[in-house]
């Protein structure tokens, strides 16, 4: 049995657990743990586009369990 554990929800994070989810997939006995400080993904390009108003803040984030959608996916938030 393989336990990943991924530190962080951004890019990188985002991208090897969902390069990861076909693996897990295949073999339901592996698990992942992605620990974050945060349950969304904020798809930072587009910040100063909020940070002028021209869109809201809810067009660039989304959940972590939206994204990563597989019951061996432990998720772990916490807050400074």
């Amino acid at each position: 049995m393989v336990h990943v554990v991924i530190l962080g929800g951004g890019f990188g994070a985002v991208y090897t657990a969902k390069r990861l989810q076909p693996y897990l997939k295949r073999h339901p006995e592996h698990t992942l743990t992605l620990i974050a400080k945060q349950p969304t993904f904020i798809f930072s390009p587009l910040l100063h586009e909020v940070a002028v108003g021209i869109i809201d803040p809810e067009v660039i984030q989304v959940g972590l369990h939206t994204l990563l959608s597989l019951s061996q996916i432990m998720y772990l938030f916490r807050s400074q």
